[in-house]
């Protein structure tokens, strides 16, 4: 499946920040075993190239990269086999480079304006980053008039309390979070427990 596709049907994205190579398989196994195969490493740590490459090798595992704000990271994410890109703002360079890729890409977009530029480079899937900070549930319904060909991927603030409101409304493709994988549950190292966890999002 691809990246679109993996979405609409789970319409979850996992956000993981590599700090350990090990753990990282460990979580990436879960992912494919709680039947939501897909992963958003984010380059906030020195490990994000590793981890793409070692979680790459995975099967069935769908690997992209977050945080990408520069189109080096973006050629580096790629190059350690990204399979998408998600950045936290709007970079006309990131875009152009990963379409130059054939490469999926949801940029952040979370002002009418920076929407706007957003489709006119050709996206219609757009991160809505940090979501509880730019108006959340309320901000997206009000965007969504305007802006009726666009879906959202909201991030930052979605928690296990609040995913589910956001996904009642069908314009949001999916939410993305760290909270898809507890911290409790990786410090403890129990993998049956989040495979579990997982599967009953």
């Amino acid at each position: 499946m691809n990246f679109h596709e993996v979405l609409d049907q789970r319409r979850l994205l996992p956000l993981y920040t590599v700090k350990d190579l090990e753990e990282c398989l460990a979580v990436g196994k879960c992912l494919v075993e709680g039947n939501l195969p897909i992963i958003e490493v984010a380059f906030r740590s020195d490990y994000a190239a590793e981890g793409i490459k070692a979680l790459s090798s995975i099967d069935g595992l769908l690997v992209g990269a977050g945080t990408v704000k520069t189109a080096a990271q973006a050629q580096q994410a790629i190059e350690s086999g990204a399979a998408f890109l998600v950045t936290p703002g709007l970079s006309a360079e990131v875009v152009e480079y990963a379409k130059e890729q054939n490469v999926p890409i949801v940029a952040g977009a979370v002002t009418p304006s920076e929407i706007m530029q957003a489709n006119q480079l050709g996206l219609t899937c757009l991160k809505f980053f940090p979501a509880d900070v730019y108006g959340g549930i309320s901000a997206l319904k009000a965007l969504h008039g305007p802006f009726f060909e666009s879906t959202f991927v909201p991030t930052g603030g979605v928690t296990l309390e609040n995913y589910k409101e956001y996904l009642a409304l069908n314009y949001v493709k999916a939410v993305g979070g760290s909270f898809i994988l507890p911290k409790e549950l990786l410090k403890a190292k129990d993998w049956q427990g989040l495979s579990s966890f997982i599967k009953g999002l």
